[in-house]
């Protein structure tokens, strides 16, 4: 898991809003540079420019440009609020290079992935959510519902929260 983080980072250099300097620091541990901030979750919504959620929904689409996908954004812990106010993420250890994906699965786990920044928009700033954006966050909310993966496999639930 610490190599495919330290591969989907280092695929995005550059990208503003993604760790900086990635290096692994043995076979367990992968170091980058500190992003100073708060992550999302523990935020207010008034805390939120009116910008935010379009600058966060820029840096999800320069990922899937780079053909990596996140796949953990629904998590608000993974999204940062930087000192600056802008949009940063991090936890790329469940990220997918899309290279040899087939298309329709491609496009498939991109909404995936920006439908977790919407359903974020949605919980913290609805009234500045656009009905395209919802509808797209519905129709996979909907396609989610079918998906036979829940949580984590057993055991590893119990052991996580120790």
């Amino acid at each position: 898991m610490v190599r495919r983080e330290y591969r989907a980072l280092a695929k995005l250099h550059g990208i503003p809003g993604v760790p900086t300097e990635p290096f692994l620091l043995d076979d367990y541990a992968l170091c980058y540079r500190y992003i100073p901030g708060a992550m999302v979750r523990n935020l207010p919504a008034e805390r939120f420019r009116d910008d935010f959620f379009l600058g966060l929904e820029r840096l999800v689409a320069a990922i899937h440009g780079r053909n990596l996908v996140h796949l953990d954004l629904r998590n608000q812990r993974n999204i940062l609020m930087g000192d600056d106010g802008n949009p940063a993420l991090i936890d790329f250890q469940s990220s997918i290079h899309l290279e040899r994906v087939p298309g329709f699965l491609r496009k498939l786990l991109k909404n995936i992935d920006i439908s977790g920044v919407y359903k974020i928009w949605s919980k913290k700033s609805p009234e500045t959510l656009d009905s395209t954006r919802k509808s797209l966050l519905e129709a996979v909310n909907r396609k989610r519902s079918l998906w036979f993966f829940r949580g984590y496999p057993l055991g590893t639930r119990k052991n996580r929260r120790l």
